[in-house]
């Protein structure tokens, strides 16, 4: 084997590495970016949900746009989240919570009322000190 070729052979291979990098790396960077761009997009829609000088048909739009061009990438629940938004916006509400279980009205949004709570309310949240280490009620309540 020639001494004098080695060289020339390792620049071969290392330009040949670099040229694989090149192209896998850009087939990984469009994805990823489409994922950011999802991800921005659909954080601009939820703040334009939190303005209140912001109209229902601006807000529609932004949701529209982004179920049918950013959900490249994106976990279900935003998806869900935003064709939910979309289907409480045609119907001319600006937000609508959905309906307490157990039937009562007691102006409490869903947000408010921790999980397992129901109609309990918040008002059960300041005896947690009375219970054991179970969450279940100690002797004598």
């Amino acid at each position: 084997m020639n001494d004098t070729n080695m060289p020339c052979r390792r620049m071969v291979i290392t330009v040949l590495g670099a040229v694989a990098m090149a192209l896998g790396g850009g087939g990984c960077g469009a994805s990823i970016q489409a994922v950011y761009e999802g991800n921005v997009r659909f954080e601009h829609c939820m703040a334009l949900d939190a303005q209140a000088e912001v109209t229902p048909v601006i807000r529609r739009a932004c949701w529209v746009e982004w179920v049918q061009f950013y959900t490249y990438g994106q976990t279900r629940d935003r998806v869900v989240h935003a064709q939910i938004r979309i289907q409480q916006l045609n119907n001319g509400s600006a937000f609508v919570d959905p309906p307490l279980s157990g039937g009562s009205d007691s102006g409490a949004s869903l947000a408010t009322v921790p999980p397992g709570l129901g109609d309990q309310g918040a008002s059960s949240l300041g005896q947690a000190g009375s219970h054991g280490q179970n969450g279940t009620p100690e002797a004598g309540d």
